[in-house]
């Protein structure tokens, strides 16, 4: 799955739902908004693995020519959580 935890990240607005979003400009990239056992919210940003891009139908990475990248250059996009994926 997803390595290289980056951290925080501040493309992501305080106030999003839980969820992961795809970063508009890199499809490598991608968001967790978490909420913490205390309530708070945090987001942690992920790159995806060496030649796979994040599918917002899966809610993962997935090779670029399977995925879903139609968040990429559509800010709008980012105000809807791709829903966990079920097994």
């Amino acid at each position: 799955m997803a390595q290289g935890l980056t951290g925080p990240s501040p493309k992501i607005p305080a106030g999003f739902p839980v969820g992961f979003y795809g970063d508009t400009t890199d499809p490598t990239t991608f968001y967790q908004v978490a909420v913490q056992a205390d309530g708070s919210t945090t987001v942690a940003a992920f790159t995806c693995p060496e030649g796979t891009v994040f599918d917002a139908r899966l809610g993962t990475p997935n090779y670029r020519d399977e995925a879903d990248t139609s968040y990429l250059g559509n800010p709008a996009d980012t105000t809807t959580p791709i829903p966990p994926a079920t097994l």
